[in-house]
């Protein structure tokens, strides 16, 4: 990717090429947005239906400046966001993320840790799908568009999997509003560790982030489509 026009790139473009150049660069911007967005999720929690809009938006705007960073400064097609598929892999993002966290509820349920008391109303997924939004489209350009693939461009494929796959679950431990259970789950999940296209790794956060409220490491866990009880909740 690197040597394919740098001689001649104007120097400007190929600093900004350059692998850790790029993680600082496009990746403070990706974490600002992300954060900024959060702010604007809390500022919003009495008014949910607004929340989803904002992320979406925000989500967007990530996109296109991901996008765009590839295509002036990288002079690449994206494929990782590529239109072809777009559909398949969402289903299979979302399959998968829907079924693992299944197995993973099935698994507390059985060591008596989690219990379904019963069922929320429609309106409480609101908060929990803007959550998903945010998470599935800012996490997933961070740590597979972006740290996966400047770690891969230096240092390999397999270093680029275990780093970004070490630095999401590390974070996702470190994050104090979460349960154990949810900290756990959320840092040792295998899709964090799949470096597929983004739109299907995003799906996999969608689907996985509100099927089972509790155990996503959000202060919005709580809120999804049952009344559930942690009773060992740290």
């Amino acid at each position: 990717m690197l040597d394919v026009v740098a001689g001649r790139s104007p120097l400007w473009q190929r600093i900004l090429r350059f692998p850790l150049v790029r993680l600082v660069l496009l990746g403070g911007i990706v974490t600002v947005l992300m954060a900024w967005t959060e702010t604007r999720l809390q500022a919003f929690e009495d008014r949910p239906a607004l929340s989803i809009p904002i992320a979406l938006g925000m989500g967007l705007v990530a996109v296109a400046i991901y996008a765009a960073y590839a295509k002036i400064v990288e002079r690449r097609d994206v494929t990782e966001l590529s239109g072809p598929g777009i559909g398949r892999e969402w289903a299979v993002g979302a399959a998968i993320g829907a079924g693992l966290y299944t197995l993973c509820v099935l698994v507390l349920i059985g060591l008596g840790i989690y219990r379904i008391e019963g069922l929320n109303p429609v309106a409480f997924l609101l908060p929990a799908v803007a959550m998903a939004v945010k998470s599935g489209i800012f996490e997933e350009l961070l740590f597979r568009g972006v740290i996966f693939r400047s770690v891969e461009d230096m240092a390999g494929s397999w270093i680029a999997i275990l780093l970004s796959s070490a630095v999401f679950g590390l974070l996702h431990l470190l994050n104090p509003d979460a349960p154990w259970q949810a900290r756990s789950t959320s840092a040792s999940r295998p899709g964090c560790c799949l470096p597929g296209p983004i739109l299907s790794r995003a799906a996999f956060g969608f689907a996985s982030a509100f099927t089972w409220p509790g155990i996503t490491c959000s202060r919005q866990s709580s809120r999804g489509s049952s009344r559930v009880d942690l009773s060992s909740r740290a």
